[in-house]
């Protein structure tokens, strides 16, 4: 049988079908199910179908070792096995013993320009081909979700024949592809090291006919220096262990809470593949067949480029303290491609509403996608005249790094962000992002002036008490219509607008008046004296002066709320929002809006996030990247409910007079 034929008969044996979606656990229906679709793939990398048939007969078997069947079983339905005996019996065929063996006659001639092993006798066959059958399943499973990026397009892939000889280990990937740029033409496997964390990752480099590209486990991040946000090294399981060999060449250290190592310290004398265990050189070599007969099949003309931000012109002009600057060699064309890159972001594209709907479209591919809310911003609105892009500082790598005068550096435990690499589109978005990041910041300076030019906190707090006194009587009026609503006779009729502001709570005694004791009382605050102890917190009916019984609380939700009760608020109130303001997405996860965010100075979120106040959770007075005449140690209020109490004698005076 060829192996065509083998793959038809056991596609029909295994019931694959690719839009299945429903199986029975206790069953191998979905293990086969989930062979079926690597299969697919594999054959992407080999339309012989070799690989794919020998990953079908390692599963087949793996099934058949986990099978238990009961002599009950097999006695009562002596048929029920010939189906699986008539598989077995093509797996263990002339035919398919004949494929495997031509399969790894030309992985022996690989393994022996790959290992460089002279001597016939120096090499294990059956342990390596047993590390080759065994590894088939791995290397097609992680091998088919590595990612492919083509960084300089040339001619067509020719076949490869040259295979790199060891591991090839580079501090960062522009390192890496200048190397790759001036090597021959092949295959090279590299191990990207992102200053020894858990950031660094595999990558076969392949250079062919002008052409560069790679093959890599790199896993992408949303925006430069996500991973740095990540509560645990959980996203490492991406890694491809299985194909790697992080186990023959790695020590792990620095493990987080549920022990993944963001330290990664690799062995500089195991480099060689000839030091390399059969296990760990076989999977690898494995892959390399596999890659270079789909790699020589792949149009590149269709592939989008991808760029490095460290080679950037602005990266290579401003290097980053401490760090080894990048070597460009005069003549690398893949240097020129990415230094004249220039994002196209303007002042009028971070201020319109055009780009952002472009980039949230749903049909763009994942990662050059944001959320960006497409709505207006209030607080760009009212603060966003006069804003001016300081495109110089967009996609220029590790800011805050760079900020920090050289002797601080020293000081500083954290590694710097991992290069980012994407396409020209994703560039853009991230250049969107960092664009509105400057908007939002200069949105937040000047919403600090207006703050500091009203008088701060102090004077809020004082026009707050003021224009409460001054709408006495309207808000008497409330408590009188909120009054009668709550009695069982109320007037159906009776105008209720405004009421949902209003809580009415009869149950006070002698004065102490239940609720929010923070709240302001300012029509009935029991005078301070000597007794100020014995009498905290009771209250004084704003009628009588008697000991209140009840009480009215005003809880504004929104500063459309406050302006209701009290009339016009000053400037530096109006957006507020006693929630707060969300953010548009998962800040965290993907690339977000840094201006949704925005909220007034007087909601908690805003006061803690605004770098300007000091004390705040999330900034600290040695902050070396703004002028002391900037930072104010202050603490605006984040709510304005207040309330009136009554005696009972004065409520009823207030319903006669009303």
């Amino acid at each position: 049988m060829t192996t065509t034929e083998i793959l038809k008969r056991w596609l029909t044996y295994s019931g694959y079908d690719p839009e299945q979606s429903s199986f029975n656990l206790l069953s191998s229906s979905y293990l086969y199910h989930k062979a079926g679709k690597v299969m697919t793939k594999v054959m992407e990398y080999d339309p012989s179908g070799v690989v794919a048939l020998i990953y079908a007969k390692d599963v087949f078997l793996q099934v058949l070792k986990d099978s238990k069947v009961g002599l009950y079983d097999l006695f009562s339905e002596p048929g029920g096995l010939d189906e699986h005996k008539a598989m077995w019996d093509i797996f263990m065929s002339d035919d398919v013993v004949s494929i495997e063996q031509h399969f790894m006659d030309k992985i022996n001639a690989v393994v022996e320009r790959v290992v460089m092993v002279k001597q016939i006798g120096e090499r294990d066959l059956d342990l390596e081909r047993k590390a080759l059958f065994e590894s088939v399943s791995s290397v097609a499973e992680q091998l088919t979700v590595c990612k492919t990026e083509l960084f300089m397009r040339g001619g067509p892939i020719l076949p490869i024949t040259n295979f790199s000889t060891k591991i090839h280990v580079f501090e960062r990937v522009a390192d890496c592809l200048l190397a790759i740029e001036a090597a021959p033409d092949g295959m090279y496997l590299c191990y990207i090291n992102c200053y020894g964390t858990s950031d660094g990752y595999f990558g076969f480099f392949v250079k062919s006919n002008g052409s560069v590209l790679s093959v890599s486990e790199r896993v992408d991040e949303a925006y430069p220096g996500q991973h740095k946000h990540s509560r645990n090294g959980r996203w490492t399981e991406a890694k491809k262990y299985s194909l790697f060999p992080y186990a023959f060449i790695f020590s792990f250290s620095e493990h987080d809470y549920l022990g993944y190592a963001s330290k990664h310290t690799i062995d500089d004398s195991k480099l060689e593949f000839r030091q390399l265990e059969p296990n760990a050189y076989m999977p690898l070599i494995l892959a390399m067949v596999m890659l270079s007969h789909k790699l020589s099949q792949t149009d590149i003309t269709s592939m989008k480029l991808s760029l490095v931000d460290s080679m950037f012109q602005r990266n290579l002009d401003a290097p980053l303290p401490g760090t080894t600057g990048l070597v460009i060699p005069s003549n690398s064309a893949l240097a020129i491609q990415s230094r004249t890159y220039e994002p196209s972001i303007t002042t009028a594209d971070v201020l319109g509403r055009d780009l952002p709907r472009k980039l949230s479209d749903n049909s763009r591919p994942w990662r050059e996608q944001g959320s960006f809310p497409d709505k207006e911003n209030f607080f760009v609105e009212m603060y966003g005249d006069g804003f001016e892009l300081d495109s110089t500082k967009l996609l220029v790598s590790n800011p805050e790094l760079k900020a920090l005068p050289a002797d601080k550096l020293s000081e500083i435990s954290e590694t710097p962000d991992v290069e980012f690499v994407g396409t020209a589109d994703r560039m853009e978005l991230i250049a969107y992002m960092q664009a509105r990041r400057q908007l939002a910041e200069y949105v937040r300076k000047r919403m600090f002036e207006d703050y500091k030019a009203f008088g701060g906190a102090a004077k809020v707090d004082e026009w707050f008490v003021s224009a409460i006194l001054a709408r006495k009587e309207f808000l008497f009026q409330l408590c009188v219509r909120k009054y009668l609503s709550e009695q069982e006779n109320a007037d159906p009729a009776m105008d209720t607008t405004g009421l949902a502001l209003v809580n009415y709570h009869p149950d006070a005694k002698n004065g102490y008046v239940s609720g929010t004791w923070g709240d302001p009382f300012p029509f009935n605050e029991h005078p301070r004296d000597d007794r100020s102890r014995e009498i905290e917190g009771r209250k004084l009916c704003a009628i009588t002066g008697a000991n209140a019984s009840v009480a009215f609380y005003f809880n504004p939700e929104t500063w459309e709320d406050i302006e209701y009760l009290l009339g016009p608020v000053p400037r530096v109130l109006k957006g507020w929002l006693k929630r707060g303001h969300d953010d548009y997405g998962n800040c965290l996860l993907n690339v977000t809006d840094a201006c949704a965010g925005i909220g007034n100075l007087f909601e908690k979120e805003e006061h803690r996030t605004n770098r300007r106040f000091r004390g705040c959770s999330w900034f600290t007075d040695e902050d070396e990247t703004m002028d002391e005449s900037e930072l104010i140690r202050d603490h605006p209020r984040t709510e304005f409910s207040f309330g009136i109490a009554f005696s009972k004698r004065g409520l009823s005076k207030l319903l006669k007079m009303n």
